[in-house]
């Protein structure tokens, strides 16, 4: 439905009720509409005007109290229940906790012209169905991501095997269970590497492979020391030159910004202390290993991982294991990528697996405690974030990439917890968790970040994030969840009401850059149908464009969901 919803057969139906209500309340009470009858003789004297009786006003009760404010603060245009200030943004909402839906009638006036975006968020973990809803016509973008994937110009995106992704989150702890507790001991360390040693790695792709390698960087700071290893053919001019590899051990370790200073400040040490006999010793180097994961002569597919495997020993359960704390990144997607993109894309995927590799020993060795997929790979995605302002100052992964691509893909009616790692899939979960990620990271800061991190208090992913959201002064998750589903309505970061959006925040020295809502006009695809059913978690955005006076209209809330109003 297009124009102004108030002046439609909606709206006129809603004032027509109204009016109804109001009369049938003075009919009863004046005693009825009896208009035949005698009128009442009065007994006052003659010139005397007998006290009207006082008429009682049946109050209208509204379906779940009817749409409330959502908002505070000067920047808050929700003025009232129904009340819009003008310009600006109001968010108002209603919650249906009840088991059932429910019809609510919807009238906000003071528009001139504004958008009104209704979000359906299922607050619950289970499915619930959805009403019918009229839509406005899609307004479809492209980001420069998606048009080079649908174009065919480069080829899919590859996730990281299945079997890499759940060793570090189960099996590697799992196999620390069976292994007995091992007194401290002296490692025996190998000779320091030199610059021009070779070295076999083992590599997984869709196999495990080996691939020859030659140490072409190496430096030490503050006794970690952090070396390059490149494939054989690799290292050249038109490959991974000589610029590049200064480059990628500038931004890791050796530069001011570097990542390893700047992470591990925040969120720990990626290996240390433990007392496991078959894991590697601490104090060993940390290896960067630079090969051509397909030899296809195209950049992205498997762009980069870490795996947990390596930093157990050599033993029956672990027989090609490389005994290194160790990172494995693809050379072509550093210079095979358009202008530069694949070299910023792979200083945001160092940051990412880096993330991984210190979950795997702050939490899978030294608490026995991972998290479950989803927020797994959410906190390095907010690492990625946490870390932009410094390693690629002109691009930051979740305004450039994961935000417009969540949007542009209609990723909103997705299950968070349920990890989706089909690239071309409209619930692609790097893009829906980078951008609630963002939205946490904008909302409770660097504080909430490192607190959620080392949360020991359940072994529940969902109980650990609630309980770090609201020990930072949040709502909890699934309000958390309701409020960053808002963000399809393409909310300004400044000017926003306190508490929604995505604004700009500096602390503690880093810069969480604002991502601003009305920039990702073109971007944005919404929802071309009404879905059978919300997703747990799941929201359902529909707009009303430029209406003006009031917006009136009658629409069914989904039980355990709650319909936020947006106007801006």
């Amino acid at each position: 439905m297009r124009g102004k919803i108030g002046s439609g057969r909606r709206g006129a139906t809603w004032r027509t009720l109204a009016c109804m209500l109001t009369s049938l309340a003075m009919l009863s009470a004046c005693g009825g509409g009896a208009d035949e009858t005698a009128p009442a003789v009065s007994s006052a004297p003659p010139g005397d005007t007998a006290p009207a009786a006082p008429v009682e006003h049946v109050p209208v009760v509204l379906p779940l109290g009817g749409l409330k404010a959502d908002c505070v603060g000067l920047d808050c245009a929700a003025t009232g229940p129904g009340t819009y200030a003008g310009s600006g943004v109001g968010i108002w909402k209603v919650v249906n906790d009840t088991a059932a839906p429910v019809a609510v009638p919807l009238s906000i006036q003071g528009l001139s012209g504004q958008d009104v975006t209704l979000v359906f968020t299922n607050i619950t973990m289970s499915l619930q169905p959805m009403p019918p809803l009229p839509l406005a016509s899609r307004r479809a973008g492209q980001t420069p991501y998606r048009s080079l994937m649908e174009a065919g110009t480069a080829p899919t995106i590859r996730p990281v095997p299945a079997a890499i992704r759940e060793f570090n989150r189960v099996d590697g702890p799992a196999l620390l269970k069976t292994q007995r507790l091992a007194p401290p001991r002296r490692a025996m360390r190998a000779a320091p590497a030199a610059v021009g040693d070779r070295r076999t790695w083992h590599v997984h792709v869709e196999t495990m492979e080996t691939r020859e390698t030659t140490l072409q960087r190496s430096a030490t700071r503050d006794g970690v020391t952090v070396n390059l290893w490149v494939e054989d053919g690799e290292a050249a001019p038109d490959r991974m030159s000589d610029a590049m590899l200064d480059g990628i051990l500038a931004r890791f370790f050796t530069d001011p910004d570097a990542v390893y200073g700047r992470a591990t400040a925040l969120v720990g040490q990626p290996w240390g202390t433990h007392e496991y006999s078959d894991l590697i010793a601490p104090g060993g180097p940390l290896d960067i290993v630079l090969v051509n994961f397909d030899h296809d002569d195209q950049p992205y597919g498997l762009m980069g991982y870490f795996w947990s495997y390596n930093n157990f020993r050599v033993s029956p359960d672990t027989p090609e294991s490389n005994q290194s704390l160790s990172l494995y990144l693809d050379t072509e997607t550093f210079y095979r990528a358009m202008s530069g993109v694949g070299v910023t894309t792979q200083y945001n995927t160092l940051s990412h697996e880096f993330m991984h590799m210190v979950n795997f020993y702050q939490r899978g060795v030294l608490l026995d405690n991972t998290f479950d997929t989803w927020m797994e790979e959410m906190s390095a995605l907010m690492l990625e974030d946490v870390l932009a302002d410094g390693l690629t100052p002109t691009y930051n992964p979740i305004r450039d990439g994961r935000f417009p691509d969540y949007l542009n893909q209609g990723g909103y009616n997705c299950n968070l917890v349920a990890w989706d790692d089909d690239a071309l899939s409209a619930c692609f979960g790097y893009s829906v968790a980078g951008s609630f990620g963002a939205f946490l990271l904008r909302q409770y800061g660097l504080d909430f970040y490192r607190n959620l991190l080392r949360s020991n208090t359940s072994t529940d992913s969902i109980a650990l994030l609630d309980a770090a959201i609201r020990n930072a002064g949040g709502p909890g998750m699934a309000e958390a969840v309701r409020r960053a589903a808002l963000n399809a309505a393409l909310l300004p970061a400044i000017g926003t009401p306190a508490g929604f959006g995505l604004p700009q925040r500096i602390e503690h020295g880093v810069t969480l850059v604002a991502v601003n809502g009305p920039e990702y006009l073109a971007d944005r695809v919404l929802p071309a149908t009404v879905p059978a059913q919300l997703a747990p978690l799941g929201s359902f955005p529909a707009v009303r464009r430029a209406v003006s006076g009031t917006y009136a209209e009658t629409v069914t809330v989904p039980a355990g969901t709650t319909l936020s109003v947006v106007v801006r």
